[in-house]
C-alpha cells in the first residue's frame, strides 16, 4: 500500500479480538480511511476463480459427460433437482450458523478451512468417476457426487463471501473488494470452459483423463486460495465492544441534552442512563453488547423483510431463472443444434466438447474484458445505473442465438457480445453491501451470512426447475441419448466409445428456446423489478450509514427508505434473558399482526384466532404438500428408467426443494406462538412497537412502554408509575386475588426478574 493512500503501518492494520490466534502475519484494515490494500483485495478473490470454474464445468459439461459415457439424462435431473433442494435449507442454515459461531478462530474462518478440505475431495470425486461403470451404478455416482459436493459447496462458500463483506464498512471500498472478487470469477469461468477443450483439442480425446486433469487443477487453486486468505488475512472480530466509546458516546449525548436536544428512545434523559423497563442496560451499552444469537428464522423473514432485499430477491429469482438454462441446454446446444450429428461417430464427442470451449472463450475473454468497463460506466452514472444497464444489454443479445442456425461463425459472435453484459455481474454484490449496510442500520447487528444464504438460497428454488425440467421436457419429447458404437461390447459392461445421436425438429427446437429465449423474457421481466430497487443514490447510501452510526450511539434515526423514525434497541444484545426471548418471538410476526395484537382485549383464554388459525393451516398445508411430493418422488423414481413418464418424479424433486423451506418457517412460526401467553408480556410487545415507531419518553404510549417507572401493584399498594397503568392499551387484568399484575421491574442485572405477566390471561395455548 503506497504512502500516498495512507500512512498507515503494518501494525496498525491489524484488528485482534482478546483470545484471538491473530498473528502478525493476519492482517485486516481498521484504519479510519476503511482503504483495503490491493494484496488483499486480490488475496480474497482467489477461491472466487475455482468456486466459478467449478460451477462452469459442472454446468457445461458435467451432465453431457456423464451422458456420454453411460449416466441416463432422466437421472441426472432427476438427482440434479435432489441436489439443489438441499440446498434450499442448507444455505440459509449455513448462513445462520456461521453468523452465530462464536470461536477463537472467527466466525468464518472454522468453516472455510474444514470445508475446503471436502470440497475439493468432493471435487475430484464427481469428475473423475470409476471407469468400469456403467448405468445404473454411474447414475447413482453422480447422484452421490453431485449432491455432496453442493452441500460442501455451501458450507464452505457462504461463509466466504460473508467474510469479504465484513472486510470494510466503505462503499467504495465494497465496490473494489467485490470488482477484484468478480474479475477473479470471470477469469475462472474463462478457464473453466476453455481448459477440457484445450486438453481435448491438443492433448487427448480421452475425457476421463481431461476432467480428472481439470479438477486437479482447480482443487489445488481452492485450497491455497482459501488457505491463504485464512492465514493472512485476520477476520473481523464479532463484535468490538469497547467502553471508552461508550462512555464517550453517553458523555456526548448528555452535553447535547444540556443543550436542550432530545434524548433517544430508549434512552433516559441521559444516553449513558439505564434503558427503562428492567433491561440494565443503557442505550451505548446495548449497541456495544455482545449480540446473542437470533433465531434461525428471524433472521430468514428480517431478510425478506427488507425492503430493499425484496427487490433484489424478485430480480435475482428470474435472473436465475435464466441463468440456469442456459447453463443446463448449453452442451445440448452446441452438440444438437450448433453441430447436428448424424450418429454412429465417436469424434463427435469430442468436436462438441471443443466447440464448447471455443465458445466459451468468446464469451467470457468479452466478460472479462468488459468488467474494467463497467465500473467505469458505474463510476459515470453510479452504480444502480450501470446495474440496469447490463440488464439490458443482457436482455438484447441472447435472442441472437437463436437465429445462429448451424453457423458456428455466428454463434461465436453472439457470444463475444452476451459475453460483454457478464462483465457487470460484480455490481450486483456491491447492491447487495448496500443492503447488508441498510440492514444493519435497521437492526443493530450484522448478518452477512444469512444475507449470502438468502441471496443464494432464493435463486435456487428457481435452479432447482430450470437446471431439470427442461432435461424432463425434452426426454419426455423424444431425445435420443448417445449409443455405443464399440464393436466389442456387451450388454452390462462399460463403453468407453460413444458417439450422439441426431434429434428430431421438436427437440431443437425445444433446446433453442431453453437456452435463449425463455431467459431473455425472464431478463426483460427481471428489469421491471430492478426498476424498483430504492437505493438509487450515493446520497441514500450516505444517509444510512449515517443512521447506522446514530443507531451505534444509542440514538434514534431517520430510516431514509421510508421517513419513519427507528429506535436503536437490538434485540440481540438484550442482556436480560426472559426478555430477549419475547422479542425473539414477537419477531417472528409480521408488524401489522403484532399491531393488532397490541391493541386487542385479552380473550378468555388461549390466544386470538387472527393470529393461530393461519399459521395453522399453512403449517398443516405445507406439511401435507411436502409429505406428498415426497411420498410420490419415492413412489416413481423407478420412473426415471421410462423417458416418456420420467417428468413426474423428476417434478416431485422439483417440488420437494420448493416446499421444504415453506415447511420449516411455518412450523417455527407456529411454535412461537405457545410463548405469547406463557412469555411475553404487553411491554414487551410496546418495547417492540416502540423501537419501529422510534418513540421518544415524552410521547404518551412511549412512556407505559419505555418508563422506569412502570406500573406495579402488589398486594392492593400501588407504587410509583401506577397511574399509567390505567391507560394500558393491552388491558391487562387483575389477577391473584384483585391484586394486578406486576408487568415491569427495574431490579438491576444483579437481582432476578420478577414473575411476567403473560400477555393474554387464561390456559396456556398448546397444540
Amino acid at each position: 500500500m503506497s504512502s500516498s493512500n495512507s500512512q498507515v503501518t503494518r501494525e496498525n492494520l491489524v484488528r485482534r479480538r482478546p483470545g484471538s490466534v491473530a498473528t502478525s502475519q493476519a492482517t485486516h484494515l481498521t484504519d479510519e480511511t476503511g482503504i483495503l490494500p490491493l494484496w488483499i483485495k486480490t488475496l480474497f478473490a482467489v477461491p472466487r476463480f475455482t468456486i466459478r470454474a467449478s460451477y462452469i464445468v459442472q454446468s457445461a459439461y458435467v451432465t453431457y459427460f456423464y451422458e456420454s459415457i453411460g449416466a441416463r439424462l432422466t437421472y441426472i435431473a432427476a438427482y440434479v433437482a435432489i441436489a439443489r433442494s438441499f440446498d434450499v435449507i442448507t444455505d440459509p442454515l449455513m448462513g445462520w450458523v456461521s453468523d452465530n459461531t462464536h470461536s477463537r478462530l472467527g466466525r468464518r474462518k472454522p468453516y472455510m478451512g474444514l470445508g475446503a478440505i471436502f470440497y475439493n475431495a468432493c471435487l475430484l470425486l464427481l469428475l473423475m468417476p470409476p471407469r468400469t461403470m456403467d448405468h445404473p451404478a454411474l447414475s447413482h455416482w453422480f447422484g452421490l457426487t453431485y449432491t455432496a459436493f453442493f452441500l460442501f459447496d455451501t458450507f464452505t462458500s457462504i461463509p466466504y463471501y460473508a467474510f469479504g463483506m465484513e472486510m470494510t464498512n466503505k462503499s467504495e471500498e465494497r465496490d473494489q473488494v467485490w470488482f477484484w472478487n468478480q474479475l477473479s470469477g470471470n477469469l475462472g469461468t474463462l478457464v473453466g470452459m476453455a481448459l477440457p477443450a484445450i486438453l481435448t483439442y491438443a492433448v487427448t480425446g480421452n475425457l476421463y483423463t481431461v476432467f480428472a486433469f481439470t479438477a486437479a487443477v482447480f482443487a489445488l487453486v481452492h485450497f491455497a486460495g482459501m488457505y491463504g486468505n485464512i492465514l493472512l488475512i485476520a477476520e473481523k472480530p464479532t463484535e468490538e465492544t469497547s467502553y471508552k466509546v461508550a462512555a464517550a458516546a453517553a458523555a456526548a449525548a448528555a452535553k447535547s441534552n444540556k443543550a436542550g436536544k432530545r434524548a433517544g428512545p430508549l434512552s433516559s434523559q441521559a444516553t449513558g442512563g439505564v434503558l427503562p423497563g428492567g433491561l440494565g442496560q443503557s442505550a451505548v451499552e446495548n449497541a456495544n453488547a455482545e449480540p446473542w444469537p437470533s433465531p434461525f428464522v428471524v433472521n430468514l423473514l428480517r431478510c425478506m423483510r427488507n425492503k430493499a432485499f425484496d427487490t433484489i430477491i424478485k430480480s435475482y429469482f428470474l435472473d436465475y431463472l435464466g441463468l440456469g438454462m442456459i447453463s443446463a441446454m448449453t452442451p445440448f446446444y452446441v452438440g444438437y443444434v450448433l453441430l447436428r450429428p448424424e450418429g454412429g461417430n465417436a469424434d463427435d464427442t469430442d468436436v462438441t466438447v471443443v466447440t464448447i470451449g471455443m465458445m466459451a472463450v468468446f464469451l467470457f475473454v468479452a466478460a472479462l474484458v468488459s468488467v474494467p468497463v463497467w465500473e467505469r460506466i458505474a463510476a459515470s452514472v453510479g452504480k444502480y445505473k450501470a446495474w440496469i444497464w447490463y440488464s439490458v444489454w443482457n436482455a438484447v443479445t441472447c435472442p441472437f442465438f437463436a437465429l445462429c442456425g448451424t453457423n458456428r461463425a455466428a454463434a461465436f459472435f453472439v457470444a463475444f457480445l452476451n459475453g460483454s453484459a457478464l462483465g457487470g455481474q460484480f455490481l450486483l454484490d456491491s447492491i447487495v453491501n448496500d443492503v447488508v449496510e441498510y440492514d444493519t442500520m435497521l437492526h443493530g447487528d450484522s448478518i452477512e451470512g444469512s444475507f449470502v444464504a438468502i441471496q443464494t438460497f432464493v435463486p435456487k428454488i428457481v435452479l432447482v426447475a430450470a437446471m431439470s425440467l427442461p432435461f424432463a421436457i425434452i426426454a419426455a419429447c423424444g431425445f435420443e441419448a448417445s449409443r455405443c458404437v464399440d464393436p466389442g461390447w456387451e450388454a452390462g459392461e462399460a463403453c468407453d466409445q460413444r458417439a450422439p445421436e441426431p434429434q428430431t425438429q421438436v427437440v431443437r427446437n425445444l433446446i433453442v428456446s431453453f437456452f435463449c429465449l425463455v431467459p431473455t423474457a425472464a431478463t426483460l421481466v427481471s428489469i421491471f423489478y430492478k426498476l424498483q430497487y430504492p437505493i438509487k443514490t450515493a446520497e441514500l447510501s450516505k444517509l444510512i450509514s449515517e443512521a447506522r452510526e446514530a443507531h451505534s450511539r444509542g440514538e434514534a434515526a431517520v430510516d431514509p427508505l421510508t421517513g419513519r423514525s427507528v429506535g436503536p434497541l437490538c434485540l440481540c444484545r438484550v442482556k436480560d434473558e426472559r426478555r430477549r426471548r419475547a422479542l425473539m418471538a414477537i419477531a417472528h410476526f409480521p408488524e401489522t399482526t403484532v399491531r393488532k395484537l397490541k391493541h386487542r382485549e385479552n380473550p378468555e383464554g388461549g390466544l386470538p384466532d387472527f393470529m393461530a388459525a393461519p399459521i395453522r393451516q399453512r403449517s398443516y398445508a405445507a406439511a401435507l404438500i411436502f409429505v406428498g411430493c415426497v411420498s410420490t418422488a419415492a413412489m416413481t423414481f423407478s420412473w426415471l428408467e421410462n423417458d416418456a413418464d420420467a417428468w413426474v418424479p423428476i417434478i416431485a424433486c422439483v417440488s420437494v426443494g420448493a416446499v421444504l423451506v415453506f415447511v420449516y418457517v411455518f412450523y417455527e412460526v407456529k411454535s412461537q406462538l405457545p410463548l405469547l401467553g406463557t412469555l411475553v408480556t404487553p411491554l414487551d410487545v410496546a418495547l417492540y412497537l416502540g423501537k419501529l415507531d422510534g418513540k421518544t419518553p415524552d410521547d404518551d404510549q412511549a412512556n407505559l412502554a419505555f418508563s422506569s417507572s412502570s406500573s406495579v401493584e402488589e398486594g392492593g399498594q400501588k407504587t410509583k408509575g401506577s397511574e399509567l397503568a390505567k391507560k394500558n392499551p393491552l388491558g391487562v387484568k387483575p389477577t391473584n386475588g384483585g391484586a394486578a399484575t406486576r408487568a415491569e421491574s427495574d431490579s438491576g442485572l444483579d437481582a432476578p426478574p420478577p414473575a411476567p405477566a403473560p400477555l393474554f390471561a387464561g390456559p396456556t395455548f398448546t397444540w
